[in-house]
């Protein structure tokens, strides 16, 4: 029996170490596998993290790139607008690539990293940024890597942006009611308070510079280049100025030009009066302001360019407006020299027409009563004159031209027309001028087609980012 009992224990004891050993096996399973999880969603945690962190850095890319371009973009578009004030012959497009291009001079970006603060071991680090303008679709690209780090684990996304530029600037055109009339605004006022110091005292090329009081030059004839110079006083020049290109002179007094002067693609503005004693041209988009009588004793020619006076211009010789002129004369314009008027615009406040007038493939405005004593030709233009006409010579229409007299038209000299030309008024002594179709005929337009420069809204910021 005792036998028995000692065999039944060691069986007891087995049995009792076998189910230990079963637990044990199944606990250390259990606690590998827990392990092993923990392990996992460790892993998985950080790089979910080093994710979220690359994905901070792209938007703080974005952030920094609106924030850069913002500041940058508002002084672009003050640049653009100054260039097109100066030259407005272009195209949207050409003015959207200048934009890119001052763009691109001023935008800077540098590779950063960043801490994440309250995050131990944590940061994102900006890398790889590269800024490419795409003038064909007008839009600068910029990329850059994002790095998120985190305990040793990282991750990478690419961030691509785009600004467009497509809508940034807009030229449009805008109907403007009357005439442009001289405001005294056409030329800019210098603001330059440095004191001028020509080379060999009378070459101002390339300066923006102020002459304080009155000037006088006699042997030799300033050189203006490349040059703004404002005079306080007045200019006399008694020598040919002949050499004044890209430039403004800007007289607050009078101004006495003695010999021949050429402006090309300059500014003269006088404020006083002025007398030019020699011929005088003005060519390629130049700009004329006088606030005060002007006189021109020898021949003007004036080409491509614009003409404004407050108050009245004598022409004593010869003159030649042509190629794109536009002529605004508020006061009285007296011609007693043969006049042409050539592919351009005139308006008078009042004219006074004392020698033969030609005018081709323009349009002239008479805003008062007009005498013509010498011939008047009309060729491919309108000549429009709000009040009584008189004529004491010749009148002769070619083709596609029309005479428009707002009042009563006398005439004691031929008319000769075309059968597309014609002389039409509120009332005339010639059976040869038309009364009866003056409204519908001569209904004309004061008003002018005008550019206008828009800056539209801020250019927008694509973003794309991919994942590595």
């Amino acid at each position: 029996m005792r036998s028995i009992l000692k065999s039944n224990s060691g069986y007891a004891l087995v049995s009792v170490l076998m189910v230990f050993t079963i637990f044990m096996i199944l606990l250390l399973t259990f606690m590998t596998q827990s392990i092993s999880s923990m392990k996992q969603n460790t892993a998985v945690e950080k790089r979910s993290q080093s994710i979220e962190l690359a994905e901070m850095g792209g938007q703080y890319f974005q952030y920094t790139v609106t924030n850069v371009s913002d500041a940058i973009l508002q002084a672009v578009g003050d640049q653009v607008e100054a260039e097109w004030n100066v030259n407005s012959g272009y195209s949207d497009n050409y003015y959207t690539q200048i934009a890119i291009t001052l763009f691109m001079n001023n935008i800077e970006l540098q590779s950063t990293t960043v801490p994440i603060k309250d995050m131990e071991n944590a940061h994102f680090e900006i890398t790889d940024i590269s800024i490419t303008p795409n003038f064909t679709e007008e839009q600068i690209e910029f990329k850059s890597n994002s790095i998120g780090k985190i305990n040793g684990e990282e991750s990478k996304i690419q961030a691509d942006l785009t600004i467009d530029f497509t809508n940034f600037i807009t030229i449009v055109e805008r109907e403007v009611e009357g005439i442009p009339l001289p405001t005294g605004d056409e030329i800019e006022e210098p603001n330059s308070n440095t004191i001028c110091t020509p080379q060999r005292e009378i070459d101002y090329s390339n300066l923006d510079c102020k002459i304080n009081g009155n000037k006088t030059y006699n042997n030799s004839a300033p050189i203006f280049n490349n040059s703004i110079v404002k005079i306080t006083g007045g200019i006399n020049v008694n020598s040919k100025m002949e050499e004044t290109t890209s430039s403004t002179l800007y007289v607050i007094g009078n101004s006495e030009l003695n010999k021949k002067s050429s402006f090309t693609n300059s500014n003269l503005y006088v404020e006083g009066y002025s007398d030019f004693n020699g011929r005088v041209d003005f060519t390629d988009d130049s700009i004329t302001y006088f606030g005060r009588r002007a006189i021109f004793n020898k021949s003007l020619n004036h080409v491509n360019s614009d003409m404004f006076a407050d108050e009245n211009v004598i022409f004593n010789d010869q003159t030649s407006i042509n190629s794109g002129s536009k002529i605004y004369i508020t006061g009285k314009a007296e011609f007693n020299k043969k006049i042409d008027i050539l592919n351009s615009y005139a308006y008078f406040g009042s004219a006074v027409l004392n020698d033969h007038i030609t005018i081709n493939g323009s349009e002239v405005y008479v805003d008062a009563y007009t005498n013509f004593n010498k011939q008047l030709k009309l060729n491919d233009s309108t000549f429009f004159i709000d009040g009584d006409a008189n004529f004491n010579d010749k009148v002769e229409l070619s083709s596609n031209a029309k005479l428009c007299i707002n009042g009563y038209s006398h005439h004691n000299k031929k008319i000769t027309t075309t059968s597309s030309s014609m002389i039409f008024a509120k009332d005339s002594n010639e059976s040869d001028v038309n009364t009866t179709d003056f409204e519908t005929e001569c209904n004309f337009s004061t008003s002018t087609t005008e550019k206008q420069f828009l800056l539209g809204d801020p250019p927008e910021i694509l973003p794309y980012f991919e994942y590595n």
